[in-house]
């Protein structure tokens, strides 16, 4: 991809979206920009049951922390989710 700058910006760098922007000098000291796409590896290994399980808790465990807050209770975050966590165990154990 070729990007082409505003003469009064000298170089950038960053990633913006799914591409990353590099800048590199050539022999004599003028900028050339790069843009690279940037995207995810695909996974390789089937999700195990235990990631399933993991995945359900914290599912559930965040939609009854947000219900919660929602219904104005006025506590810290993560002492509501230790609650919830807890009772989510008790009832799943």
């Amino acid at each position: 991809m070729k990007v082409e700058l505003n003469p009064n910006i000298r170089s950038l760098s960053g990633r913006l979206g799914n591409f990353v922007f590099r800048t590199r000098y050539d022999k004599d000291g003028n900028p050339k920009v790069f843009a690279h796409h940037y995207g995810k590896p695909q996974r390789r290994t089937r999700v195990s049951e235990a990631e399933k399980k993991s995945r359900t808790r914290f599912g559930a465990i965040s939609a009854a922390v947000r219900l919660r807050i929602q219904q104005g209770d006025t506590r810290p975050r993560n002492v509501i989710w230790a609650e919830v966590a807890a009772e989510y165990d008790k009832i799943n154990a």
